[in-house]
């Protein structure tokens, strides 16, 4: 029988024993202490956020026109076999419509949801790297600055990122079980279920969720777990299930034009951009000084950009040849670039560079690298300390100046165009927009013309300054500027449309009647066209396919008052008594029944003059 080696004695410790420094903040080790501290954070970060409306930058395609939240819910085959703006995230359209059923129309409750997943993602967050013993000593700072990051604002406080609060939600409470399992507090045969399940609901709501698998790998190689052959099929299953997510998340890009031709950026300079991207990301990380929702393409013939595309290898060498490089910093480094490595344009996507937004998790990474590097460099616990709470308390006050951009349209592209006024010619169109709502008319034509200007083939612009002209009654003008639009763009519905308006509004008819058309071949269910084609098939004294007209409108539109208004004019005028009488009947119900009594008036106007009362 073998005995055991005792251990204890002091020669032996001496020998094995390893020095740990403390992180500094060993008082704040009860997690009673932590979680309020961190709730309280997020509450004074983003108090002001509730009481912020929806922007013009996807709140409108999430939220505003989105047919998925006008459906009965819950709609659950209508969210999982949609696209929606390019991308594949059924459960976060879901958690969208379930916010209409809770909280309507009340933007506030749409914003709320977004602080609150934030908070239980930070609390997540503290938890697993609590429960990972080599990050253990991490674990406050890390999770105090993934709360209050002015880089994280972007994700927080725009409702249309509630993708990216969703899907980190499931993520870390995957990255948790798998901790759980790996220091022995949960059976593999409960924690891989539960792994996949989660992963799923993460790729559910977001596409990049796909890093995960790497990430557990990395994770179970650093506790160094024995590798079992179940443990592998587990692995193995998720990299099957992430491809396929890949492969649908590619799928959806390619629905838009969001996946950028290949042509638009030179193979050779993609490497070139990733490296930019990747300072960028460092630098805003640690100093978060020039944020924006949006980073063009930098100037390749500018100095600082190639100062930031060699800083990144630069300082990793120079690091490395400190000779203080570790495993967390290895780890730290890792995390970081494997999180970005989706985003970082090597298949473009978009205009944009980088994003604050995809930072939410990769940011976790630099800052392990950060703290660990000042525990390798200074020796005292209280400047490391002060120089944290210095550094926390910057971001935190910077995190509160940043939700203030994201109050509405107009403070979003203010700010963006403040940061890049030659970066960016969809800012302008945007900033526009907002202007024109707000009755700006003069400033918003100015934006449109500084976006055309920047990048002339806009479609957009040149159809929203049409747009605009036509308000204006500048129906020349209007038409001019749709014209351009329709040519950059010949299935343009709406400058067909707002074209023929503009035609029939100078008396063209025989031009607004081709335009009307147009439009109709593009969308046979346009209401509103079928009803301005009647108008101007009544105009031509075209009465029978004015009342054709009246109809597929009124088949498309059933309360369409004005169509039944008109129908019954076109009716009349062909002799046919009882049926207008019965559309002059029913125009005159509907617009009682919705209170219109202007309209009510008009028809029996209209009525009267074809049956005058006895």
């Amino acid at each position: 029988m073998k005995v055991a080696k005792d251990y204890s004695d002091s020669k032996h410790m001496k020998k094995n024993q390893k020095t740990h420094r403390a992180s500094g903040i060993a008082y704040l080790e009860p997690v009673f202490i932590r979680i309020p501290i961190l709730i309280l954070l997020i509450a004074w970060v983003y108090s002001a956020v509730p009481g912020y409306g929806l922007t013009n930058w996807d709140d409108e395609g999430y939220i505003l026109n989105n047919a998925l939240l006008k459906l009965p819910f819950p709609a659950w085959k209508a969210h999982f076999t949609t696209f929606l703006m390019g991308n594949y995230h059924p459960l976060t359209t879901f958690s969208l419509h379930l916010d209409m059923q809770l909280w309507e129309d009340h933007v506030q409750g749409w914003h709320l949801t977004n602080i609150i997943l934030h908070g239980i993602n930070t609390l997540l967050l503290l938890v697993w790297l609590q429960a990972v013993p080599k990050l253990k000593s991490w674990a406050l700072p890390v999770a105090i600055l993934f709360a209050i990051h002015p880089m994280h604002v972007e994700s927080v406080a725009w409702v249309s990122e509630r993708k990216d609060v969703l899907y980190t939600l499931f993520y870390f409470a995957a990255l948790l079980m798998h901790a759980h399992w790996l220091t022995g507090k949960i059976k593999f045969n409960i924690a891989a279920p539960a792994i996949l399940l989660l992963f799923i609901l993460s790729a559910l709501s977001k596409g990049m969720a796909v890093t995960l698998p790497i990430t557990l790998i990395g994770m179970h190689f650093l506790h160094t777990k024995p590798k079992q052959i179940k443990v592998w099929i587990l692995y193995g299953a998720l990299l099957i299930i992430a491809i396929l997510f890949g492969v649908i998340a590619i799928q959806a890009q390619q629905s838009t034009d969001s996946i950028k031709a290949l042509t638009d950026h030179a193979i050779l300079l993609r490497p070139v951009y990733a490296l930019y991207a990747l300072s960028g990301y460092i630098a805003n990380w640690i100093l978060p000084i020039s944020l924006s929702n949006f980073y063009p393409y930098p100037d390749l013939s500018a100095p600082l950009t190639w100062l930031m595309i060699t800083i990144t290898p630069v300082l990793l060498i120079s690091l490395w040849r400190m000779q203080k490089w570790n495993w967390a910093m290895t780890w730290g480094c890792l995390f970081f670039l494997w999180h970005l490595l989706p985003v970082l344009q090597l298949l473009p996507v978009g205009e944009a560079i980088l994003a604050d937004r995809y930072s939410y998790i990769a940011g976790i990474g630099i800052s392990i690298l950060i703290f660990n590097f000042a525990e390798q460099r200074i020796a005292n616990q209280t400047i490391k300390m002060l120089l944290f709470m210095l550094w926390a308390g910057g971001l935190t006050y910077g995190a509160k100046l940043r939700t203030h951009v994201w109050k509405d349209s107009l403070t979003l592209w203010n700010n963006m165009i403040q940061q890049y006024p030659d970066g960016y010619f969809v800012a302008y169109n945007n900033r526009a927009i907002a202007l024109q709502k707000l009755g700006r008319t003069k400033e918003a034509l100015q934006d449109y013309s500084r976006a055309i200007t920047m990048f002339e083939p806009y479609r957009d612009a040149w159809y929203n300054r049409g747009s605009l002209y036509a308000d204006l009654q500048n129906h020349s003008a209007a038409i001019s500027d749709l014209s351009r639009a329709i040519q950059l763009d010949g299935n343009f519905k709406l400058a067909f449309y707002n074209r023929a308006n503009s035609y029939a509004s100078l008396g063209k008819m025989d031009s607004a009647q081709m335009n009307y058309e147009r439009t109709l071949q593009l969308d046979p269910s346009y209401a509103e066209a079928w009803t301005n084609l009647g108008n101007v098939y009544g105009v031509k004294g075209m009465h029978k396919e004015a009342e054709f007209a009246f109809g597929k409108s009124i088949e498309y539109q059933p309360e369409n008052a004005y169509a039944y208004n008109n129908r019954a004019l076109a009716r009349a005028s062909q002799g046919k008594s009882d049926a207008a009488m019965l559309d002059f009947d029913m125009a005159i119900q509907i617009h009682q029944a919705a209170g219109n009594t202007m309209g009510m008036q008009e028809a029996l106007a209209n009525k009267r003059i074809y049956f005058p009362e006895p």
